[in-house]
């Protein structure tokens, strides 16, 4: 992961942690507490005087550890996350409100003045982009769109959900589209990217997370 993007974000100080069995908890892959240890890291991470923000980025199960983490995580120093192949699930958001904890049991209400950009691919064979089941065992996915919107709304958006034909194409990359909710100056920006790299990234999406990161 340092490798993959020290290129793409040079100016960022780059920790890459392994999960436990290289995978991060999301469905039941393994016991170990995976939000604690993040929520720690971010701790430890804010508390050097040269780190004025943190900003979390995973793809695939990695992007599904960001969206716990916007979900489920408080500090304040969090200002930006990043997930890249991935959705928000039905556990994690049902009913109309968001849930974490070990088993999703526990009410969440995600901490405000974050810039949020979920990036999905139109031809993913393991997360539809449409929603449903996909290849991830025992996990159904919500669409691409409703993840963006639910997250804008719970950074303050209020106003209609995009649809599929009002994503903005990139003038460099065409086959990239951008949806943006944007809330207010502080933060809460958040953002949707859309292409066909399946199960990955192609260079407009490379380029769509580093401009959305600031480079």
């Amino acid at each position: 992961m340092v490798r993959q993007f020290q290129s793409l974000l040079p100016d960022d100080i780059l920790v890459a942690p392994t999960g436990y069995q290289n995978a991060w908890n999301i469905i039941e892959e393994h016991d170990a507490p995976d939000i604690s240890f993040l929520s720690e890291l971010v701790d430890k991470l804010g508390s050097y005087a040269n780190v004025d923000s943190v900003r979390i980025l995973g793809v695939s199960n990695g992007g599904a550890l960001t969206l716990r983490a916007a979900v489920e995580l408080d500090q304040k120093v969090i200002k930006s996350l990043v997930a890249i192949v991935s959705s928000l699930n039905t556990n994690a958001y049902h009913d109309g409100r968001f849930w974490g904890g070990d088993d999703y049991e526990q009410r969440e209400k995600p901490a405000k003045n974050r810039d949020i950009l979920l990036v999905q691919n139109t031809n993913d064979p393991l997360i539809p982009y449409e929603g449903g089941s996909g290849k991830i065992p025992g996990t159904v996915f919500l669409p691409a769109l409703e993840s963006a919107f639910v997250l804008a709304e719970s950074q303050g958006f209020r106003g209609q959900a995009l649809t599929f034909d009002d994503g903005e194409q990139d003038a460099q990359y065409p086959n990239v589209y951008t949806y943006i909710y944007s809330t207010n100056k502080k933060g809460g920006r958040v953002e949707h990217v859309r292409s066909d790299a399946r199960h990955g990234m192609n260079e407009g999406i490379k380029s769509r997370v580093a401009e959305f990161l600031g480079y």
